[in-house]
């Protein structure tokens, strides 16, 4: 009888081909799942302002927005007023955008180009999906960035330690659920992912050529370039560069030489788009200057940026200590959840006692906590209202390297427990907990979740607030390219209905103002659109004395307050409502449009 020889290579070699493979239908499944089956659009407003900028880069209008923030246009114009620009005071149409990074709107401005003729939503056949194509569109891009910045850090944390814990690390990527909330809400956080990848793999070349005693200029230059495009995503990422910046000062010889060379190429990436910044408004930081007061000062952002007179509301620091420490507190408290709720992600600051045999290794652990507490002196400046899913969430791109630092640590006090057997369910007992745990806010709600949406009417889908693209769309067909729709969700309507829409300003002054503004300059307002952000009952206590107070009249006895109107309609403007109660309220549009009659 022939016998076949044993080839334990052979063997692990078809054991790994069988591991990626099931790894690779794992990740495709639940993308699919998260862009088709519990897709019911973009889920977050600056997301979905991103979005639409990316659509108006992809027309060929340059980095024009059709959100308008009111303290934006006043920030442009009194930078004009002061005679910088000889151009008159700036139009509502093809106002150019002061308040995002530029490179998550341009990468999805790329991809929207090929899907020119789905840039309208079609609200003329409501028996369709009622998800915008172009959503999908926008959150298939996150999830290659996220594909992306699985493949570098397994790279990363491959050579860092193994092949193992290379591979646990990015299975736990794959089963983290606010990873893949994240791909669906249009923030750039998956792109800030996977370009912070790129810049720690550098970080990490850099401590080895140290360790080697190599110059690291070449690895260091590499990791500010990813680190200037890190910025260009989201500019709060800066306060991550200042910890690189002040570990490379102390770390790296010859001592404050390769500090230098990490600035000169950082600000060479970012200086082309603070000076285009400055050229519209006079700041580099463009209207993220004034995010700083809804971190420091009272006020949501809300607040602050519907007010078009800013004059009037002073930076107030009263209780800022309070406010600082209260932000602090929120992180620390919810560390586990910002980190994704992977389970050995905390366990990284343990790590920080294990006296690791690999210099580079033990070395580079205090990169990543430079790094990351810059992020959290960062984020704790800005705040975190909306908590994991804040677009000033950094945490989530530490959670990758915190979780192999964690694995690592956690690996080599599962060894020192000395289990009598070989079997690989016990010798690797750690890794299967900690991918079980970490799974569960992924997996738990599954099954409930499959059964819901095969049983939802896909006409039906909507995130809330209500962004419901069959009823936005329809303002479209009763306004021109140039009119204008004052809202209080501009972010949406700019979006699915393709018109300019002004955030609903401060008070019905500021609303007459404007109102007189914008007609001289071709764009009048079309409507007043008002959504359930603020007719929802359930924050009807907040109108009375919260930020919506001086609108509590034209919120609930609109037909008894003078706009300066000539006509005075109220439009419902959701056709599904009785069938749909999750989306709340109607939403009513007041015109002085005189074709409203007609419609």
């Amino acid at each position: 009888m022939a016998t076949t020889s044993y080839s334990p290579d052979a063997q692990l070699t078809t054991g790994m081909i069988i591991r990626r493979v099931l790894f690779v239908a794992l990740v495709l499944g639940l993308a699919l799942y998260h862009l088709f089956l519990n897709f019911r659009g973009l889920s977050h407003e600056r997301g979905i302002d991103q979005a639409q900028i990316a659509r108006e880069v992809g027309r060929g209008n340059g980095f024009a927005t059709k959100f308008i923030r009111p303290l934006s246009l006043k920030q442009v114009n009194s930078f004009r007023e002061e005679g910088a620009m000889e151009n008159p005071e700036a139009s509502l149409w093809g106002f150019q955008d002061i308040y995002h990074a530029p490179l998550n709107p341009l990468l999805n401005s790329v991809f929207l180009r090929a899907f020119k003729g789905k840039w309208t939503f079609e609200a003329t056949n409501p028996e369709d999906d009622s998800v915008y194509f172009l959503d999908r569109v926008i959150a298939a891009v996150s999830m290659l960035m996220f594909f992306g910045a699985m493949g570098v850090t397994y790279l990363l944390v491959g050579r860092i330690f193994d092949g193992k814990i290379a591979g646990v690390t990015v299975l736990l990527m794959g089963l983290c659920s606010l990873m893949w909330d994240m791909t669906q809400s249009g923030l750039p956080q998956m792109l800030m992912l996977f370009l912070s990848s790129f810049a720690f793999y550098f970080l990490y070349r850099a401590v080895e050529a140290q360790q080697e005693e190599a110059l690291p200029t070449v690895w260091l230059a590499l990791a500010a370039g990813f680190l200037g495009l890190l910025a260009l995503s989201h500019w709060i990422t800066v306060w991550i560069f200042v910890g690189v910046l002040i570990f490379s000062a102390v770390y790296f010889r010859p001592r404050g030489m390769m500090a230098v060379v990490l600035l000169g190429v950082f600000v060479v990436v970012v200086a082309a788009w603070g000076w285009r910044n400055y050229k519209v408004c006079g700041n580099i930081f463009g209207s993220g200057i004034f995010l700083l007061k809804t971190g420091l000062a009272e006020g949501s952002e809300s607040l602050i940026f519907r007010n078009f007179n800013p004059e009037a509301q002073p930076f107030d620091t009263a209780g800022l200590f309070s406010k600082l420490m209260l932000n602090s507190l929120i992180q620390i408290n919810d560390l586990y959840t910002l980190l994704g709720a992977i389970v050995v992600a905390p366990l990284f600051f343990l790590s920080l006692l294990h006296p690791f045999k690999r210099r580079e290794i033990a070395d580079f652990r205090w990169c990543i906590l430079a790094m990351w507490i810059a992020a959290v002196i960062g984020m704790t400046v800005y705040g975190l209202p909306q908590k994991e899913m804040d677009s000033n969430q950094l945490h989530i791109l530490f959670a990758p390297l915190m979780a192999a630092y964690g694995l690592a640590f956690l690996t080599v006090v599962w060894n020192r427990i000395g289990f009598e057997t070989m079997n690989p369910l016990v010798t690797q007992g750690h890794f299967i907990i900690v991918c079980i745990i970490s799974a569960i806010p992924l997996l738990l709600p599954f099954p409930r979740n499959i059964r819901a949406d095969l049983m939802r009417d896909k006409k039906f889908r909507a995130n809330w607030p209500p962004y419901y693209p069959p009823s936005l769309a329809l303002m479209s067909t009763f306004t021109d390219e140039k009119e204008v729709l004052v809202s209080d969700l501009p972010w949406a309507v700019a979006w699915y209905t393709d018109r300019p829409s002004l955030w609903l300003p401060r008070d019905v002054k500021q609303f007459n103002d404007l109102r007189a503004y914008s007609a001289e300059r071709g764009t009048p307002f079309a409507g007043l659109l008002l959504t359930p952000v603020t007719l929802d009952g359930r924050i009807s206590s907040g109108i009375f004395d919260g930020e919506y107070a001086p609108w509590k009249e034209v919120i609930f006895y609109p037909q008894g307050v003078s706009l300066n109107l000539d006509t005075l309609r109220e439009i419902p403007t959701f056709p599904f409502t009785q069938s749909t109660p999750v989306l709340g309220a109607q939403m009513y549009l007041f015109s002085d449009t005189p074709r409203w009659a007609e419609r």
